[in-house]
């Protein structure tokens, strides 16, 4: 595995990235220098405090956003807007 880019100004290489992680390639181009950005930040603040919790953490919630991105009908019930029932799909589900 090649190793990721070592500051979050630098442009990521996604093809790096993507050897590393490779759940990244469903992100959104924005989402993925999002997720390197983040991941250059709490990396940094888990060695200085030497507690990788917070990394953990941080890579579960991204792969899960990925995993989420990787199923297109998610993304869209996810992005509509909710009403008090939920998604309007949701309601017209629900109510016939």
């Amino acid at each position: 595995m090649k190793p990721v880019p070592a500051h979050a100004d630098e442009r990521p290489n996604h093809v790096t990235w993507s050897e590393a992680f490779p759940w990244i390639s469903v992100l959104p181009e924005a989402d993925r220098q999002e997720f390197a950005e983040e991941f250059v930040r709490v990396f940094r603040a888990c060695a200085e405090a030497d507690n990788w919790s917070p990394l953990a953490e941080t890579l579960h919630a991204w792969r899960t956003t990925a995993e989420i991105h990787s199923h297109p009908d998610l993304v869209r019930q996810l992005s509509e807007p909710l009403n008090d029932l939920g998604p309007e799909s949701w309601r017209q589900e629900i109510t016939g």
